[in-house]
């Protein structure tokens, strides 16, 4: 039976052995992470096409860094859990992990509700301006 209140015991987080996963969260875990890291590349191949404003090129990018290192550093600290190897198994490092992710996506958040809209309303200020005034000769 899972029980949530073991994850606030300091001796459950910091063993330094703790043992493998079970199938069904091993599988769930490797899966989760390979479908991290191909969304990242989705989202990196979505964000190369030429049709794209520069901040929706950004926001891809600040994306695909997002999912692909953090998939990959999942990977890695499922190996060593894995593998139990001392100090770098402990369930801490993945809580770490979690955390990480949620700054990190919302720092993206943020991004994307304060520069991009901004941004975007300043490219269409300037190009509205642009429009009435002289060309240059060649």
């Amino acid at each position: 039976m899972f029980n949530a209140l073991k994850f606030f015991n300091p001796s459950y987080l910091f063993k330094m052995n703790p043992m493998p996963l079970s199938p069904a969260w091993k599988w769930t875990t490797v899966v989760v992470l390979g479908l991290m890291i191909v969304a990242a590349v989705v989202i990196w191949l979505w964000g190369r096409r030429s049709g794209r404003d520069i901040f929706a090129k950004r926001v891809a990018r600040k994306l695909t860094t997002l999912l692909a290192m953090m998939g990959v550093s999942g990977w890695i600290l499922w190996f060593f859990r894995e593998y139990r190897v001392y100090f770098l198994g402990m369930r801490f490092l993945a809580l770490l992990l979690i955390l990480g992710v949620l700054v990190w996506a919302w720092q993206i958040y943020r991004y994307i509700s304060k520069k991009v809209s901004v941004g975007r309303l300043q490219v269409s200020e300037q190009s509205l301006y642009e429009k009435y005034l002289p060309r240059k000769k060649k």
